[in-house]
């Protein structure tokens, strides 16, 4: 028997294989999926430009878990959205708190004005 039909064969399938190997390692799923999550996000990040507006992140820090992400209210907690209050009322109740509002007195007056009018365009 002629071994050099087998030989050529095997070989083949090791370069197939190793074709097959070199393609996956390219066209890693895992990789291509965190790369596209990467670029999705810069995307959204230049399309909403209020990502690092330190108003929306103090906002976050200090009342969205109690009303909510837009000030829509959060169970009991109230609507911050509509609110009939007056700005120096909202700086008042945001300074001293109310009821189960605690008091936020450390914010300057300048991040006090800041959220009047952000929760004055909810």
């Amino acid at each position: 028997m002629n071994s050099k039909p087998v030989i050529f064969f095997i070989a083949l399938m090791i370069i197939a294989l190793a074709l097959v190997a070199a393609y996956r390692l390219t066209t890693n799923p895992v990789r291509q999926t965190a790369e596209s999550q990467a670029q999705v996000q810069t995307k959204a990040d230049q399309q909403n430009p209020h990502m690092e507006d330190p108003t929306l992140t103090l906002f976050e820090e200090n009342c969205a878990s109690c009303h909510g992400p837009f000030g829509q209210g959060n169970g009991p907690n109230p609507a911050l959205r509509g609110t009939k209050l007056s700005n120096a009322q909202i700086i008042e109740r945001i300074r001293k708190g109310k009821g189960r509002m605690p008091a936020f007195n450390e914010l300057s007056t300048e991040q006090l004005d800041q959220l009047v009018d952000l929760i004055r365009h909810l």
